[in-house]
């Protein structure tokens, strides 16, 4: 459910992102097919970087995608250093 202090991502409508108050947890939620997934993937990333820059939250930690994986090995990962991402651990900090 979507509360005060979390961030959801909408690309063209549709939900690819949510971030829970208070966590540096990414839920994805991204098209199983090529290249739509990468689309999204991208524009997601890209508006997770907008968010951590505005907020001043600048640190995601890790991502659940079909199970627990780590955001740096998550669909994510070739776009973050696009949206002003640098590699953390098992996650991210905004650059």
């Amino acid at each position: 459910t979507r509360s005060a202090g979390s961030h959801v991502v909408l690309v063209d409508g549709a939900l690819a992102a949510y971030v829970a108050k208070g966590e540096g947890r990414v839920e994805l939620l991204l098209p199983p097919e090529e290249p739509k997934r990468s689309q999204v993937a991208r524009a997601a990333a890209l508006a997770l970087g907008r968010w951590a820059m505005a907020t001043g939250r600048p640190t995601l930690g890790w991502a659940v995608e079909a199970g627990e994986i780590p955001l740096t090995k998550s669909a994510l990962a070739p776009f973050m250093a696009e949206a002003g991402f640098v590699p953390s651990g098992p996650g991210y900090r905004i650059g």
